[in-house]
C-alpha cells in the first residue's frame, strides 16, 4: 500500500492556486492561498507530499474547493521496532467559500508501509480565522505542531512498549469495525488487523493501530448487509455490502482517523 509515496507526481488543482474571493463571500472573508500555505511551510522545512481537493458540482465553484494538504517534517521523532523511521507531518485543511475557519493537525508517517495516520484533534489542532492576519495565526500554528514532535514520539514509543491482551485486542478491532460500518448493520465479517507482513507481527498497540489502520484504509477487508423494509410489500430488502477503500486525506479519511486515534489513545492513557 502505498498512499503518501514522495516520488509520485502531484496532481496540483487549481484551487490550491485559487488566491481570489468567490464573488458569494463577504468582502471581510481574507483569502488563505493553499499555495502560499504551501511556502510558509517550506520555509519551516517542510515538504508537500500530498494534497486532496474536493470536486465542485458548479463551474462557478469549481476552483474554489476545499483542500487537504500533508506537509512532512524530514526529521524522524522515533524509530520502530527494525529501525525504521517514523515522521511528523502537518496537515492543512483550507477552505475558500466562507465555511468556517482552516485548520492545522498532525499526522503520522511510518517509512516502512508509508502509512498516513494522524493524530487525533484532541492531541493537536488549531484553526485559522479568515480574518485578521491571517499567515501570523498560520505561522504560529506551524511552529507550535513542530513542538509537538517530541510529545508524539515519546506517545508512539509508548504505544510500542504496550502489549495488548488478546480481549484488548479483539475489544479494539471491534471498535474499529464499528467506525466504517452503519449501525444498523448486519452479518457483518472482517479481515481487519489481520498481519500482512513480518515487521507488522506483533501485540504491541502500535503495531495494532497500524495494521488496523491500514487495512481498514486499503477497503475490501469487511463486508455486512443492509437490511430495510419495503413499506409497500411489507418485505425485507437485503443489500450486501462491502467496505470500499477510503481516499487519502479525504473528508471520510479524517474522520475514520480520528476515531480511531481516539481508541488508541485511550488504551494509552
Amino acid at each position: 500500500m502505498n498512499r503518501f509515496n514522495i516520488k509520485q507526481p502531484l496532481v496540483i488543482s487549481n484551487s490550491y492556486l485559487q488566491d481570489n474571493r468567490h464573488q458569494k463571500v463577504s468582502e471581510k472573508f481574507n483569502v488563505i492561498q493553499a499555495s502560499s500555505v504551501g511556502q510558509v511551510m517550506a520555509n519551516h522545512g517542510l515538504n508537500l507530499v500530498n494534497l486532496k481537493t474536493g470536486r465542485g458540482r458548479l463551474e462557478s465553484t469549481v476552483d474554489f474547493q476545499a483542500t487537504i494538504s500533508r506537509y512532512r517534517n524530514p526529521n524522524p521523532i522515533a524509530f520502530d521496532s527494525n529501525g525504521k523511521a517514523i515522521f511528523l507531518d502537518v496537515i492543512y485543511q483550507s477552505k475558500h467559500m466562507g465555511r468556517g475557519q482552516d485548520r492545522v493537525y498532525i499526522g503520522i508517517y511510518r517509512e516502512i508501509c508509508t502509512n498516513g495516520m494522524q493524530a487525533g484533534y484532541t492531541f493537536f489542532e488549531r484553526c485559522i480565522r479568515h480574518s485578521g492576519d491571517t499567515f501570523i495565526q498560520l505561522n504560529d500554528a506551524i511552529v507550535a505542531a513542530l513542538a509537538m514532535a517530541g510529545k508524539l514520539g515519546e506517545l508512539i514509543t509508548k504505544m510500542q512498549s504496550i502489549q495488548l491482551t488478546p480481549e484488548q485486542l479483539n475489544k479494539l478491532t471491534s471498535d474499529t469495525v464499528g467506525l466504517l460500518v452503519p449501525e444498523i448493520a448486519t452479518n457483518v465479517k472482517h479481515r481487519l488487523g489481520r498481519v500482512t507482513r513480518q515487521e507488522d507481527s506483533g501485540d504491541s498497540l502500535w503495531l495494532a493501530w497500524n495494521r488496523l489502520e491500514e487495512s481498514s484504509v486499503k477497503g475490501n477487508n469487511l463486508v455486512y448487509s443492509l437490511v430495510t423494509r419495503d413499506e409497500t410489500t411489507g418485505r425485507d430488502n437485503v443489500r450486501h455490502m462491502r467496505q470500499r477503500p477510503i481516499i487519502a486525506n479525504s473528508k471520510q479519511d479524517s474522520e475514520f482517523q480520528q476515531g480511531l486515534f481516539a481508541l488508541v489513545e485511550k488504551l494509552a492513557a
